[in-house]
């Protein structure tokens, strides 16, 4: 998954117990700025996940590859990577508040 990108995927059936159904499209990131903003919560295995526009929330990790290179990055409350990689690439910049636990098995 790319944060800050224009291509997307929405499951058509979420929430409603079936199988998932991605499906993919675009979104222009809109307002004055021309940058996307993503809250929440991320959780991912085996998966990978590139943040280059702004980010607000945790991730929890397992064997998974996160990359940084936003200066507006900022991981609140709880956030776990298990055997995982992070990356903050030049211009990059991650705030962190909250329980932060690194694992590696």
């Amino acid at each position: 998954m790319v944060l800050g990108s224009d291509s997307l995927y929405l499951d058509m059936k979420d929430g409603t117990g079936s199988s998932s159904a991605p499906v993919k499209g675009t979104s222009a990131a809109g307002g004055a700025s021309g940058t996307s903003t993503f809250r929440g919560n991320v959780n991912m295995r085996h998966s990978s996940l590139t943040v280059r526009d702004h980010f607000t929330g945790s991730i929890t990790a397992s064997d998974s590859r996160i990359a940084v290179s936003s200066e507006n990055v900022r991981l609140e409350g709880d956030s776990r990577l298990t055997s995982s990689a992070l990356t903050v690439s030049d211009g990059g910049r991650l705030h962190v508040k909250g329980d932060w636990r690194q694992m590696v098995v």
